[in-house]
């Protein structure tokens, strides 16, 4: 779980460098760290709905963070019913879904660039939220979805391989 927090805070800061936002590179990298704190929490078996949304919980009880690493955070689940409006949202919804690709695809060893996005158009609901958060975002920045799917994955991946 840890890992899987570094790396999508690395992700987090590519993206948001992707955006030209690299003012805010470091508040987007906290969100990708802290995004998944309450998966790590075994005790609080979390309903889906509840998933995000306790992170913030924790770090506002905390003084951790701020209203748009709460967002971000809040955001990135679509079970949470809490709208991503904003780029460093969709960032994170993307973020997660390149992660959990990797994840899912680390055994078979590399992973490339067309797996990542076959990955992101899989499993219906979240899946398409991916989808739609990386075209917005792609759009937003003009950028081309592999191209920032192949970045992602190269940091997840070399991630992956550190000790």
């Amino acid at each position: 779980m840890k890992k899987n927090a570094f790396i999508t805070s690395a992700m987090m800061k590519e993206m948001a460098l992707l955006a030209k936002k690299s003012e805010e590179s470091q508040v987007w990298q906290v969100a990708g760290l802290l995004y998944d704190l309450d998966g790590c929490i075994d005790k609080l078996h979390l309903v889906p709905q509840l998933h995000g949304l306790k992170t913030v919980e924790i770090l506002k009880d905390r003084q951790i963070g701020n209203e748009q690493i709460y967002g971000a955070i809040a955001a990135h689940s679509a079970a949470s019913g809490v709208v991503a409006d904003e780029m460093m949202h969709k960032a994170l919804i993307v973020a997660d879904g390149v992660m959990e690709s990797v994840l899912q695809t680390h055994h078979w060893g590399e992973v490339s660039s067309e797996e990542c996005l076959n990955h992101c158009t899989q499993k219906e609901t979240e899946r398409a939220r991916q989808r739609d958060a990386l075209r917005e975002f792609c759009v937003a920045f003009d950028l081309e979805e592999k191209d920032v799917l192949k970045r992602l994955k190269d940091i997840a991946m070399a991630k992956m391989k550190e000790k």
